[in-house]
């Protein structure tokens, strides 16, 4: 104990104690400022607009701990407290592709940048075709719900009335003057034609 600690009486002494030992705390905190770094920066998307609440995960490559936080309104984010070390950083937000920056070094004491500009995520191509298929089931039975049926074409004999020749095409693939290819469906509404289909007819020289 100090001499001047001694001299004192008890409650002085109590708060000497204290005040070396809040004295100790911060001496503590700047040590460990000025030795420790951070990783700091922004994510935006293509359109330069912020991204708020992206996941961005630092990790220590070296000693395989990592460290998280979200950005913030303005899509920045801070990651302090670093020891000095190489990092990893990676950077994930809803409806976008991910980011990764690799062998991020950070010294003692410094503020290293790593911004991250998102592009918007690649959506799966069957989970959008079996969307749109989707769709058209729906779309199909809504239309024969009021009353609209589609008119039938490939592999039936032409027929002016309910078709639209857009062309005759020399094959023998289909008897003659015979629907070869629907180029777009035709519709009747409770019987009464609504739009003729508009077809390929064949012309086959064998009948």
């Amino acid at each position: 104990m100090f001499p001047l600690l001694k001299e004192a009486g008890p409650r002085l002494r109590r708060i000497g104690v204290a005040f070396v030992a809040l004295t100790f705390v911060a001496a503590t905190a700047v040590h460990a400022q000025s030795v420790n770094g951070r990783i700091l920066g922004s994510v935006h998307d293509q359109q330069d607009a912020a991204v708020a609440g992206a996941r961005v995960t630092v990790t220590d490559t070296l000693r395989n701990i990592s460290h998280a936080t979200v950005t913030d309104d303005a899509g920045d984010y801070v990651v302090d407290d670093l020891q000095p070390s190489t990092y990893k950083v990676v950077v994930e937000a809803q409806g976008f592709n991910g980011f990764q920056a690799q062998s991020v070094p950070v010294e003692v004491g410094k503020d290293v940048r790593v911004d991250a500009t998102l592009k918007a995520g690649d959506s799966n191509p069957s989970e959008f075709r079996n969307g749109v298929e989707l769709i058209y089931r729906q779309f199909q039975d809504v239309l024969q719900k009021v009353g609209v049926q589609p008119i039938a074409a490939v592999g039936q004999p032409f027929d002016p009335r309910i078709h639209e020749a857009i062309e005759m095409v020399d094959t023998t693939a289909v008897p003659d003057h015979h629907v070869l290819e629907e180029l777009q469906r035709g519709y009747n509404y409770k019987e009464r034609l609504l739009r003729p289909a508009m077809v390929r007819v064949a012309r086959n020289g064998r009948g």
